[in-house]
C-alpha cells in the first residue's frame, strides 16, 4: 500500500478533467467536514495525486478533486494525499474507475448534497 503524504494544497493542479468540479458538491463536502470536525478524511476518501513536472503545481489530481477543493474553501494548505506512480493514461483511467465504483458518494455526503438541491 501506498503510504499517505502531507502535501500542500497550493501544489495540486486540478488539471484536464472528464468531470468538472462542482460548486454545490464542493459546499456540501466542506460543510461535512466542518461538521465532522475532521482535521484529515478516512483513508477511503483521501484524494489521489500523480507528480507531474510543473515547478509551482508538482502533483496533478487523480481522484478527490472535490475534496479538494472542500478543503481549500476550509482554508486548509496541506493535505494528506496517496501520491501514485501514473502517467496521464493511466491517471485518466484510474479516475473513471473511481466514478464507476461510485466511491465517491460517501452517504453523508450525499444526503447533505441532496438536502440543499431540494
Amino acid at each position: 500500500m501506498i503510504k499517505p503524504q502531507r502535501i500542500p494544497v497550493a501544489e495540486i493542479a486540478l488539471g484536464e478533467r472528464s468531470r468538472r468540479v462542482d460548486p454545490v458538491w464542493v459546499e456540501a463536502l466542506a460543510e461535512q467536514i466542518k461538521d465532522s470536525g475532521t482535521r484529515q478524511p478516512q483513508l477511503k476518501d483521501m484524494i489521489e495525486v500523480r507528480p507531474i513536472k510543473r515547478a509551482n503545481t508538482p502533483y496533478e489530481i487523480v481522484t478527490g478533486a472535490h475534496r479538494l477543493e472542500a478543503v481549500k474553501s476550509l482554508g486548509w494548505t496541506e493535505i494528506e494525499a496517496r501520491v501514485l506512480p501514473l502517467n496521464q493514461a493511466e491517471a485518466r483511467l484510474r479516475a473513471r474507475e473511481y466514478l464507476v465504483m461510485g466511491v465517491f458518494h460517501a452517504p453523508s455526503a450525499a444526503a447533505a448534497l441532496t438536502s440543499r438541491l431540494i
